[in-house]
């Protein structure tokens, strides 16, 4: 693997006793392969598992890589594919006060904001924001796997976020970068850098921050990461971020985690403030984090606000605590928190791409048509029938390949698969009619039943 040449140059002076290392760890060692598995849907007899990335929560590392695409459990959410290093934000949402309102800034693919949704507040509820719409789209994809109804997308500047009044007590910037980190695993990233991008990259992460800041609560609490090397992106963000009057939260990690502390690297970073993974050192690729706190303001209270739907019933769908279930615009259904209230919010300032909790809506002739995130939902229980399929069947399925089960229940069905729900089927006059959504199919080619 060939390294650039400014960037060798730039580690070697940045970092001078961990370049070889890092460097050597890049050329000679293949990346390993992490996953997460979902809590709300914890079986995973089926995978390679190899050892137990020990900073997450249902995080383990993988024997080998198989066929993500081809495995109906994983279009079912049972677990979400993840750079191990990144996973650490597990470990700092541990070390933080619980949390009711929480945005990740720069969201997509949603690795983090999934790790975020499930360290929530029982009343809790998050807003994930992504510019670029292809990348919100892919969010949003695996935001419905999941099955959290507590999650919610949006896509818009940085600035409207701040623009639209909402306030969070816990955001999440895990910047836009130059990508250095994933050099080991990611040809496109050494392809794409160039000399000028840390420098690039810094001005739009400090734009960023910047604009977000006034939607941080008094008392709440600002996480910054990045999956790159370079110091203009990490320590020089993070005394940026001090000189905004931001307070340093000191973090704790274990030595054998192999994360290193900043201030071992560079002698003007205190103690615990900053940590890097660093190839080599700990097992995963490149990544740093830091986190900082909004001063308090002496009377301030965490505000709440009303939601302004329409509270409504459905005998076959059913919330869980502290979810309820919303008549919204055009006979759609919800199944939201309070907190939704800040969708309604955001909605004038920013591009709303997924409200949360879609339950499904009413049909004039075929009354009520269940969402495919209904099927996948963990908070939302339902009474409609469930039809098993074999492997070969579910692949079928998910590829939305043409072919007719012998027997099949009446109206909507569940498919699933080992106990994993997949989406939804129809029965129409005993024809079977699969409902899976065509822009999440598998694409690849499959053996004829």
């Amino acid at each position: 693997m060939n390294l650039p040449n400014a960037f060798v140059l730039r580690v070697e002076q940045e970092l001078p006793n961990q370049a070889s290392k890092l460097f050597s760890t890049i050329a000679e060692n293949a990346p390993s392969v992490s996953v997460r598995l979902n809590a709300a849907k914890n079986r995973a007899e089926h995978l390679p598992l190899n050892s137990k990335v020990p900073w997450a929560e249902l995080a383990y590392w993988l024997k080998e890589r198989p066929v993500f695409t081809l495995d109906p459990a994983f279009h079912g959410g049972a677990y979400y594919v993840q750079e191990s290093s990144s996973m650490v934000i597990d470990a700092v949402l541990a070390q933080l006060p619980s949390y009711k309102k929480a945005l990740d800034v720069c969201a997509a693919p949603g690795g983090k904001s999934l790790l975020i949704a499930d360290r929530l507040a029982e009343d809790g509820f998050l807003i994930c924001n992504e510019l670029v719409p292809k990348r919100a789209e892919i969010l949003k994809e695996n935001v419905i796997r999941w099955g959290n109804s507590r999650i919610s997308i949006v896509s818009g500047e940085a600035a409207a976020l701040a623009a639209s009044g909402c306030t969070f007590d816990l955001v999440l910037v895990d910047a836009p970068c130059s990508g250095e980190g994933l050099f080991r695993r990611d040809p496109d990233a050494i392809h794409n850098w160039h000399p000028d991008l840390p420098t690039q990259c810094a001005l739009m992460q400090n734009t960023i921050l910047e604009d977000v800041l006034p939607a941080l609560e008094p008392g709440g609490h600002l996480i910054y990461s990045t999956c790159t090397f370079g110091r203009l992106e990490n320590e020089a963000i993070w005394h940026q971020l001090q000189s905004y009057g931001l307070e340093p939260v000191a973090l704790t990690f274990p030595a054998e985690w192999g994360f290193l502390d900043a201030a071992d690297l560079f002698e003007d970073m205190p103690k615990s403030s900053a940590f890097r993974a660093i190839p080599g050192y700990a097992s995963g690729e490149g990544f740093f984090v830091t986190v900082f706190k909004k001063p308090e303001v002496s009377g301030h209270v965490l505000q709440s606000e009303s939601v302004a739907v329409v509270y409504a019933e459905n005998p076959v769908v059913h919330p869980q605590a502290p979810l309820k279930l919303f008549a919204m615009a055009g006979q759609q259904f919800a199944a939201l928190p309070k907190q939704w209230a800040y969708v309604l919010k955001l909605s004038n300032q920013l591009k709303v791409i997924y409200p949360a909790g879609e339950v499904g809506y009413m049909h004039p002739q075929n009354g009520f048509v269940p969402a495919h995130a209904l099927a996948l939902s963990t908070d939302v229980l339902t009474d409609f029938d469930k039809h098993s399929f074999d492997l070969t069947q579910a692949r079928w399925y998910l590829a939305r390949k043409d072919f007719s089960p012998v027997v099949i229940p009446t109206g909507y069905f569940l498919i699933q698969w080992q106990g994993y729900h997949l989406g939804w089927a129809f029965n129409k006059k005993g024809k079977f009619v699969n409902c899976f959504p065509a822009a999440y199919k598998i694409r690849m080619d499959l053996p004829r039943i």
